[in-house]
């Protein structure tokens, strides 16, 4: 049985648990029948596997039915202060004059004591005159135990963007905003977590230190993850050209890093017995981990990591099957991931990367230019800017519907601006590296080295500015319904599953008049 049709059934049985209410009585008598007619089909000589993917698809409603989980404390909504005693469940990020992170709850005092309570809240805190005293920004730091006292709210309205629900999604019930904290305990997180956050904190220091503003604070965002410090008429541009994907770290920062670092590796190990594999494997869990490691993150490397197992193994025709394997596990342990936007976009940019570049590359080598031949430089730099209109193109493709069914806005620019983007961040993330390094070390190497970096940040914030001043850069779409997302991607997979229409459908669109030579 393929890994692919497994992976969906998996998949399709946690997405039902979470929207009905099966019961587990009702599951056995489904799983018993299946059983039986499974055996039946096999006496008789018939496959068996339709019915196997119904019972894998009973054991992923299961998965969620079942009982034993814990249901997530709902908090409720009061005008009236409250005192909440909690541990920083992740890295604290200085927001403007208050510091953003997630406090995971243990318990709650409404005015008449203290009561067990489990939940998470999103935390906006300032910190006492004590703390800043103490400790640099952000003050805060993962694993502290914390009283904070505040009101709690329901998470504002976002125009069309459901914030309310993206929150829910990451377990997220409620907004606290704390104008009083108590430190009660320090260093009450995981050993691995706190070392990992202090090395991004450090490195933070190093851009700092090595670059001006607003080019660290970019720097900062694309490398580290951290966007507190970006200014606002930055982070407007990059929203409203559809470029804001580069700003969070997911599939598509993870894909361009490894498909790079696997450059990288054939030009310094060749391909022989597969060793240049384990450079880009370094590297995109290096890139996750120096990120701080969030869920978008670690979920993109898990999903790299499927792909390179896949190549290393000789198989590249199981490069999907392999990323939907990782996409099951992952939903596994965490059900309520299946219904996270990053998660999403993750494994949809990566899949298009996996499954959209095979049949693209010789179209977007056509249209660049690229033709069969001696090796010169001119050759080099279309082939580079191919690879960049490949990866733009097959991420845009995969990950559009989307962004509109979410976010209800399509970028118009969006294409153009990340591949005139695309080529330049490699170099942006190692250049910003290295800047932050020799920061850390001494300010002035820091600089001395930085000057690199501050050229392609700077490059990359006036092209984002310019394509932001371009009318009709976003289309706001009212409506996108998730039928219509679910005939989208079933087109796409109907293509797919056949090639010769898809490439009869890209030679319409491009006409290439030898497209023979780069297949």
């Amino acid at each position: 049985m393929e890994l692919a049709p497994v992976a969906a059934a998996w998949v399709l049985g946690l997405l039902l648990g979470l929207q009905l209410d099966v019961g587990v009585p009702a599951l056995a008598s489904f799983g018993l029948a299946t059983l039986l007619l499974a055996i039946l089909l096999k006496v008789r000589g018939f496959q068996v596997w339709p019915p196997l993917l119904v019972m894998v698809l009973l054991i992923g409603i299961l998965r969620v039915e079942a009982p034993g989980e814990p249901a997530a404390f709902r908090f409720f909504e009061s005008p009236d202060p409250v005192i909440v005693r909690g541990t920083a469940s992740n890295d604290p990020e200085l927001e403007r004059s208050t510091v953003e992170f997630t406090l995971s709850v243990e318990s709650l005092d409404k005015g008449d004591g203290w009561e067990v309570s489990q939940g998470k809240l999103l935390v906006f805190a300032r910190p006492s005159e004590e703390l800043v005293r103490a400790r640099k920004e952000p003050y805060f730091r993962y694993g502290d135990v914390l009283d904070l006292a505040g009101t709690l709210n329901s998470p504002p309205e976002l125009g069309d963007f459901d914030y309310g629900a993206y929150l829910e999604q990451q377990g997220i019930h409620a907004i606290l905003n704390s104008l009083q904290m108590q430190l009660v305990a320090e260093g009450q997180g995981n050993f691995v977590f706190e070392n990992i956050y202090s090395v991004r904190h450090r490195l933070a220091d190093g851009i700092d230190k090595a670059l001006p503003e607003p080019q660290a604070a970019l720097a900062q965002a694309l490398l580290l993850g951290l966007r507190g410090g970006l200014p606002d008429d930055v982070t407007d541009d990059f929203r409203s050209t559809g470029t804001g994907h580069l700003l969070a770290i997911s599939g598509l920062h993870v894909g361009v890093v490894l498909i790079a670092a696997m450059g990288a590796g054939v030009w310094l190990l060749g391909r022989r017995r597969q060793v240049y594999l384990l450079l880009p494997l370094a590297t995109i869990w290096l890139y996750a981990l120096v990120s701080g490691l969030s869920p978008s993150a670690e979920r993109a490397a898990i999903m790299g990591s499927a792909y390179l197992l896949a190549l290393a193994t000789g198989r590249p025709k199981v490069l999907f099957p392999a990323l939907a394997l990782a996409a099951a596990v992952m939903a596994g342990f965490d059900p309520h991931a299946l219904m996270d936007v990053s998660f999403q976009l993750s494994f949809t940019a990566l899949a298009g990367i996996a499954l959209l570049t095979p049949y693209m590359s010789p179209f977007c080598g056509y249209w660049v230019g690229v033709s069969p031949g001696k090796e010169t430089w001119q050759k080099a730099a279309l082939g580079y800017l191919s690879f960049a209109l490949l990866i733009s193109s097959a991420v845009t493709v995969a990950t559009l519907p989307l962004i509109a069914f979410n976010f209800h806005r399509i970028p118009t620019v969006g294409i153009p601006a990340t591949i005139l983007l695309l080529p330049v961040m490699p170099l942006l993330l190692i250049s910003s590296g290295i800047a932050g390094v020799a920061g850390v070390a001494s300010p002035m190497a820091g600089q001395v080295l930085g000057w690199f970096a501050w050229v392609l940040l700077e490059y990359t914030i006036r092209l984002v500015n310019l394509f932001s001043q371009i009318p009709g850069s976003t289309i706001s779409v009212s409506r996108f319904s998730g039928g219509l997302l679910w005939v989208y991607h079933g087109v796409i997979a109907y293509l797919l599953l056949a090639p010769r229409t898809l490439y009869l459908l890209l030679s319409v669109c491009w006409q290439p008049a030898k497209v023979g030579h780069f297949c």
